[in-house]
């Protein structure tokens, strides 16, 4: 695994965040698919099955719709508006939720870092799913939706039974203890089973360990392994 750290602002610089781990994918490994998500998503990647990033270019979990509630919003983060970004919202008109993760094809990474270079768009919104959309649909490049990468933090702590049938392959927002929640619940199975395996090996031991030190045990292996034995 790789870990690189931006000496940028933490939300007015989302974007950048997003175009330089782009590049430094598309510069470092030989990829298909780029998956990105926030740190605070529970990704279950055994459920990416359910995902059919493969047959898309771009594969999101559920679209938001561009409004008026996206100026506020910038004003409750201190970030500053500018009537640059009007042209750019409207052209995107809905995006998907980033936090929740998208799949990215090898041909979508340098359609965003090829459009991105020549700076045609700029300024842009300070939001990374606003801008990668937008600079796909730009290219032409369209949107796949696929509910599985659209988990939310309610959806994964309701009943069991309708929570086995929506094979969520991440879910967001959650924080550290509503993963571990999360987690138990959807592979609680994967932990008693390696729970028990520990337990039996564990006694297994101890009962060759009580064993070894048992007289009678001594003295049948040095019969078994003595000269001459008829054993």
């Amino acid at each position: 695994p790789h870990m690189f750290k931006l000496s940028v602002p933490e939300l007015i610089a989302l974007i950048d965040k997003t175009l330089s781990f782009l590049r430094f994918a598309k510069e470092h490994f030989d990829c298909d698919y780029i998956f990105k998500c926030d740190d605070d998503t529970y990704v279950d990647v055994s459920q990416w099955t359910q995902v059919p990033f493969r047959e898309h270019d771009f594969t999101a979990g559920r679209l938001l719709p561009y409004s008026g509630g996206y100026r506020v919003w910038m004003g409750w983060k201190g970030l500053e508006w500018k009537p640059e970004y009007e042209a750019f919202l409207k052209m995107v008109g809905e995006f998907p939720c980033g936090g929740e993760g998208y799949f990215l094809s090898r041909r979508a990474v340098d359609a965003v870092l090829s459009l991105d270079s020549s700076g045609s768009l700029k300024p842009y919104p300070p939001s990374e799913d606003i801008v990668v959309t937008g600079l796909l649909k730009y290219s032409r490049i369209p949107m796949h939706l696929a509910p599985a990468l659209a988990g939310q933090t309610d959806d994964a702590l309701r009943e069991w039974t309708v929570v086995k049938q929506s094979h969520f392959a991440t879910v967001h927002p959650v924080g550290p203890m509503q993963m571990r929640v999360i987690h138990w619940r959807y592979h609680a199975w994967v932990d008693i089973v390696y729970g028990i395996t520990q337990v039996v090996k564990y006694v297994r031991k101890q009962i060759t360990l009580l064993l070894s030190r048992s007289p009678a045990v001594a003295f049948w292996n040095r019969l078994r392994t003595s000269t001459g034995t008829l054993i």
